[in-house]
């Protein structure tokens, strides 16, 4: 397991999806690029990287429809950024999904 970049550190995600039904049938998989950190001041660190993670792991995993699948992913983000955020985006979607990465105390 490679460390983290100078003055980063790795965050894990424990995500669970459940595709309730899709027009076509079909499944959908989990790829790396739909999982991105974002610092507080709106730039990207990157797509999500697999350090090593607890079992299960969620990336390159193939969902069909009526099932939840649960697992582990890590993004990396600077140790002083105080608000990083999660950006979940699918190819050929427009619409985005954003979660905080950090605590409100």
């Amino acid at each position: 397991n490679s460390p983290p970049e100078e003055g980063n550190e790795y965050i894990l995600i424990k995500m669970r999806f459940n595709l309730i039904s899709t027009s076509d049938s079909r499944s959908y998989s989990v790829p790396h690029t739909i999982f991105e950190s974002v610092s507080e001041n709106g730039i990207g660190y990157g797509y999500a990287s697999a350090p090593l993670l607890p079992e299960p792991r969620l990336l390159f995993k193939d969902i069909f429809p009526g099932a939840t699948y649960e697992g582990w992913f890590g993004v990396e983000v600077a140790k002083n950024d105080e608000k990083p955020v999660l950006r979940i985006s699918y190819p050929g979607v427009t619409d985005e999904l954003w979660f905080k990465l950090y605590l409100i105390v």
